[in-house]
């Protein structure tokens, strides 16, 4: 994006020493436009549509800078429990605002210097990937724990042809700190690994309900 603003303003600078007034200044607004409209370009192939929030290609684009860096980068990634079950049984439009009240809560409640993600794209795409660094182990373990456990106290309202629910927001999780011994996609991975782990421990498919009426 940088290079593209860059060769727009030389060539508006070139421009101005040969064209009148009036041809400058429609070649100009046409320059801008296209401008404008690269950095639409640009924001729509790295962000997703649903929630707004960098999508994987942004994710990659992070992980290979984070590269050079390579110590004390966190990577976490959290799973939405029971989307699914929300998806079969209540119809996907409800899934979509599961997965939206997801996106808030997690862009409200991560720190400063997080950086949010959500990976793959449509319905079913269930997972956040949260990138910090700076950090330590046991550091990124407590702010995880407090956020899965307060995500609880976040619900939407469900109404299927029997009942009226309450559905909480949960997570599973899994996380690991690259300490400069391996690649930042080697610790994408073993946080991939934790995660499965973490939905072991997570023990249910289906979300609890507050049944509101029956």
């Amino acid at each position: 994006m940088r290079e593209i603003r860059s060769l727009i303003a030389k060539i508006k600078s070139e421009l101005s020493k040969h064209e009148s007034d009036r041809d400058y200044g429609l070649i100009n607004s046409s320059l801008d436009s296209i401008g404008l409209f690269s950095e639409f370009a640009r924001h729509e192939l790295t962000h997703d549509q649903l929630t707004g929030l960098s999508n994987d290609r942004a994710l990659q684009e992070l992980i290979i800078d984070y590269e050079s860096r390579k110590k004390n980068i966190a990577i976490a990634i959290l799973d939405i429990v029971g989307l699914k079950h929300v998806n079969d049984n209540f119809g996907m439009d409800y899934g979509d605002e599961l997965i939206l009240k997801a996106a808030k809560y997690l862009e409200n409640a991560k720190r400063e210097n997080d950086f949010l993600h959500r990976s793959g794209h449509g319905c079913k795409a269930d997972e956040f990937y949260l990138l910090t660094d700076n950090t330590s182990y046991e550091k990124e373990r407590q702010f995880l724990e407090r956020l899965v456990q307060d995500a609880k106290n976040e619900f939407i309202l469900v109404k299927g042809l029997d009942i009226d629910a309450k559905i909480p927001l949960r997570f599973a999780y899994g996380f690991s700190i690259n300490d400069g011994s391996t690649s930042i996609f080697g610790t994408k991975s073993m946080s991939r690994y934790a995660l499965t782990e973490g939905k072991r421990r997570a023990k249910s498919i289906t979300p609890n309900m507050n049944v509101i009426n029956q």
